[in-house]
């Protein structure tokens, strides 16, 4: 085996109430990032393997046996900022155990935001930024070649994404994944990569705001293959802002149709980029769910996220998805700089009065390379070295959040809690999901345990 990518186990996933094993987990995506490198390494004939150690219930132990048993020149693991932790764990571990016999990468969100990452820790031998299809491909070469690696590499953006092959998803095993919204089997995919806006909270805009997009052909051909190939029945677009060019995903949606491509899915975009036209023609494409990145249930602290839309527009957009049959998720955020107890209490009872099919609540984690994270800094929420202290095991898994003086963790927590137990426990919530779920005993066992989840959690 010539190289080995890790998707290394995260305390992210505990926000889900997470964890395989005898433990219910409410969501569980591919690793799309680590298959499309595993797509353009075998398309030049390098030998890869994918490890999705969240998804499969890997854990260190495990994999000190597979390395052994594959003997990789190289080993890549991705990691988000919770990731961290457990990232630098398992290289510090690889590398006790196998020297420079091997070498380790790091890449992904966090060392995106803070390139500086692995000077700190010094376990890997390289890191890269940004987006690696092409990068990562020239650094394996390298290495495969006996040339001397090292130092932080930035990824290179690639103009075209339709020379990208699709992502490998015959490395992992595609029973494994699914959403809480659909007892289906399903994947994720991508139409487009980059985001031209700059949200406070978002550490995304360090990567670059250049938008791409992939043809409509090559998308519908990726899904169609998924759809002979693995029994793929629900598709999860994970684009940053699926609608944001209007003729994009018309283009896509037109095309689905021509070629009678019975599928259902899903998307995430903004409140201010749908209408009732598009909805209907996503919507006899087989979009069947939105996710809208509400965020607050106050117009003022909207406009301080730099989210420009009021509660009216609000309103319109989720009325119109249930006027077209179109399910939605209101993404809501708790613990904003400047952020009232009255803005929060519009907050928890929010998601009720839009009368949204579902809600996540988050409380607010800076996270590096977002205006978030300095203003964090320079208010005193958090010290400079935060996320260091977390990954070194400090702050055990406990994530850093940003707690205004007026609010303590437990209280701000708490009215997480409270967001959830106001809009998934009142009795027509319950009887209108089961109404949903009465043809459907896979969805109804689904939904069950999500509101057995939530129970315990509250």
């Amino acid at each position: 085996m010539d190289v080995i990518l890790i998707n290394p186990p995260h305390s992210f996933m505990q926000a889900h109430r997470g964890g395989k094993k005898g433990k219910k987990e409410l969501l569980s995506y591919p690793p799309l990032g680590l298959l499309y490198l595993a797509a353009v390494l075998e398309k030049n004939h390098i030998t890869v393997k994918v490890i999705d150690c969240p998804a499969n219930g890997t854990n260190e132990i495990d994999l000190i046996e597979i390395v052994e048993k594959e003997k990789p020149s190289i080993i890549g693991i991705t990691a988000t900022t919770p990731q961290t932790q457990s990232a630098v764990n398992l290289s510090k571990i690889l590398k006790t155990k196998f020297g420079n016999n091997i070498f380790i990468g790091l890449g992904g969100a966090h060392i995106s935001a803070d390139p500086d990452f692995i000077k700190r820790f010094s376990f890997f031998d390289f890191g890269l930024t940004g987006e690696g299809d092409q990068t990562f491909l020239d650094i394996v070469k390298q290495i495969l070649a006996d040339k001397k690696v090292s130092g932080v590499y930035r990824g290179e953006a690639l103009a075209n994404l339709d020379t990208i092959p699709f992502p490998a998803r015959h490395l992992i095993d595609n029973s494994l994944y699914f959403m809480p919204i659909n007892a289906k089997r399903f994947t994720s995919i991508i139409t487009s990569r980059g985001c031209p806006y700059d949200c406070l909270y978002c550490s995304r805009p360090v990567i670059g705001k250049n938008i791409r997009y992939r043809s409509s052909d090559m998308v519908v051909a990726e899904m169609t293959e998924c759809v002979e190939k693995y029994g793929i029945e629900w598709f999860q677009f994970v684009d940053d802002t699926l609608t944001l060019k209007r003729d994009h995903i018309l283009s896509i949606c037109k095309k689905m149709i021509d070629q009678k491509l019975d599928v259902e899915w899903g998307c995430q975009t903004r409140i201010d980029l749908v209408d009732e036209s598009i909805l209907r023609i996503m919507h006899d494409a087989g979009c069947r769910e939105i996710s809208f990145g509400v965020e607050s249930g106050s117009d003022r602290i909207r406009s301080v996220l730099r989210k420009h839309f009021d509660d009216n527009s609000v309103f319109s957009a989720f009325k119109l998805c249930r006027k077209v049959g179109i399910e939605t998720t209101a993404f809501l955020l708790l613990g904003l700089p400047t952020e009232t107890k009255e803005d929060m209490n519009k907050t928890i009872n929010f998601g009720k009065k839009i009368d949204a099919d579902y809600i996540e609540v988050h409380v607010s984690t800076p996270f590096p390379g977002s205006d978030l994270f300095t203003i964090a800094i320079e208010d005193g929420i958090i010290p400079a070295d935060i996320w260091d202290k977390y990954t070194q095991g400090e702050l055990g898994s406990t994530l850093p959040l940003f707690i205004q003086k007026y609010l303590t963790r437990e209280e701000l927590l708490e009215a997480q809690k409270q967001a959830y137990k106001n809009f998934y426990f009142r009795s027509s919530y319950i009887l209108k999901r089961l109404s949903r779920d009465i043809t459907s005993a896979q969805k109804l066992k689904r939904d069950v345990a999500v509101m057995r989840t939530l129970r315990g959690s509250n």
